[in-house]
């Protein structure tokens, strides 16, 4: 009787591991799903500044449609956007899902036909 019980205990211990395991692995997923779609939105929010500061340089400055500071919603993400200077322009894009937050640096440099060229793409860590 004595080994049944220990046979039962063992068996519920596996059990009862490999359950914590798959809810673990279920909540990284998850996370990690939701990383995925911050730097998503923040990715969506510098390519629409970038198409921005291409139709008007000065959308920063005052020009039409404004490009200083502004808001998207991506899926159930939102990206907040900022652009500033003048030449080199610096766009921060910032993708935002709950409380998983990803931001984009864009550097943006125009030459002297006034063509916008991309001099850096780089994701932001805090």
């Amino acid at each position: 009787m004595p080994i049944i019980s220990i046979i039962a205990m063992v068996i519920l211990l596996a059990a009862l591991g490999a359950a914590g395991s798959g809810f673990i692995e279920g909540l990284i997923s998850y996370s990690e799903l939701e990383n995925k779609q911050a730097l998503f939105a923040a990715e969506a929010g510098a390519k629409d500044a970038f198409k921005r500061v291409v139709r008007d340089r000065n959308c920063n400055l005052g020009g039409t449609p404004t490009c200083a500071d502004y808001s998207l919603s991506v899926g159930n993400a939102t990206s907040s956007i900022t652009v500033s200077g003048d030449n080199p322009k610096t766009i921060v894009s910032s993708g935002q899902i709950k409380s998983i937050i990803a931001k984009i640096q864009v550097i943006v440099s125009f030459d002297l036909n006034g063509k916008a060229i991309q001099t850096s793409w780089r994701q932001i860590t805090d």
